[in-house]
């Protein structure tokens, strides 16, 4: 995702996604939800692989404490690294 100043392109910041076109501040289209990432210059936000979740504004994942071996029902809380699915 970008988004353009001044005839200039720019990467949509970290914990950011820009999913249209036209876009002139770099809020970009908005933050990542809860159970995504979004690195620099993401148009669409990414979802967390099992074992990891992320709370949102996220530009990695982050890896559930301790050894998970059932993959999660969920990825958008510390909470789901401890559900059982």
């Amino acid at each position: 995702g970008t988004y353009c100043q001044n005839g200039i392109s720019y990467a949509c910041p970290k914990g950011k996604y820009g999913n249209s076109t036209g876009l002139t501040y770099p809020s970009c289209s908005g933050w990542c939800p809860r159970s995504f990432y979004c690195p620099e210059g993401t148009s669409s936000p990414i979802q967390c692989p099992p074992g990891y979740f992320s709370v949102g504004a996220a530009y990695e994942c982050s890896l559930c404490p301790g050894n998970i071996g059932t993959d999660l029902p969920c990825q958008d809380s510390l909470t789901c690294c401890f559900t059982a699915s």
